[in-house]
């Protein structure tokens, strides 16, 4: 597999995020492009109005590309989870990306459907 598009699933933001106001986003800081992350290593941090939350890089590899828009204008996210990425990683291991959950999957293994 390829270059992975790594965000924030649209269940956490409206699940994970209880306290009202919290699952909106209102600021990212994303690693720099051409950092080598480990797997589960933060990579960057979704701000909103009472949370900070770290997004870690789900395999190791390196960051690609950072999502400038969604950088400039982080309520993006908050419209399109999924449409809105925040940042591409080139797996270490292309054989590890192939054991990442899609948004189903997620949903089933959180344990709501």
């Amino acid at each position: 597999m390829g270059p992975q598009r790594t965000g924030r699933y649209d269940y956490d933001r409206h699940h994970r995020s209880r306290p009202a106001g919290a699952g909106r986003s209102r600021f990212h800081r994303i690693a720099s492009s051409r950092q080598s992350s480990k797997a589960g290593e933060a990579c960057a941090v979704v701000e909103s109005v009472k949370a900070a939350s770290d997004v870690y890089a789900p395999v190791a590899g390196v960051v690609l590309a950072v999502n400038d828009a969604v950088v400039a204008a982080p309520e993006k996210v908050n419209a399109d989870a999924y449409g809105n990425w925040l940042y591409r990683l080139k797996p270490a291991n292309p054989g590890d990306a192939a054991k990442l959950l899609d948004a189903a999957g997620y949903i089933a293994a959180a344990g709501e459907s």
